[in-house]
């Protein structure tokens, strides 16, 4: 699970295009790699989980990193080639996959149930 935030503070970076160059949307704004990362994976400010899938509340403004679109809809709507959404998108993965083994792993359930698995 991911929050917004989290996710602009890891990717606050621009994409770059050989040579260097920064990506630019069509008003000259730097494209940055969380725009890309959110608008592929669905992030969103309030979370992208449903009420309906959240009876207890646990996942308010959370996001569970969910494909929607092509890599070649993102590159469309970014201006960009498939191959830099690839990476940006493979980088992103890279850096959130870091941070997340700075976190608590989740407890394992190793119990042998005798009376599934025997007869």
């Amino acid at each position: 699970m991911w929050t917004y935030e989290d996710v602009r503070r890891l990717l606050d970076e621009p994409v770059l295009l050989a040579g260097g160059r920064e990506a630019k949307t069509s008003a000259g704004k730097a494209i940055l790699l969380a725009d890309v990362f959110c608008h592929h994976y669905n992030v969103r400010p309030g979370g992208n989980v449903q009420k309906g899938a959240d009876p207890h509340g646990e996942l308010r403004n959370q996001n569970v990193l969910i494909v929607f679109s092509h890599e070649e809809e993102t590159a469309k709507h970014f201006g960009l080639t498939v191959g830099v959404v690839q990476e940006v998108l493979a980088e992103g993965r890279k850096r959130l996959h870091q941070e997340r083994q700075k976190r608590p792993r989740p407890h394992l359930d190793d119990k042998m149930l005798t009376s599934w698995n025997g007869e």
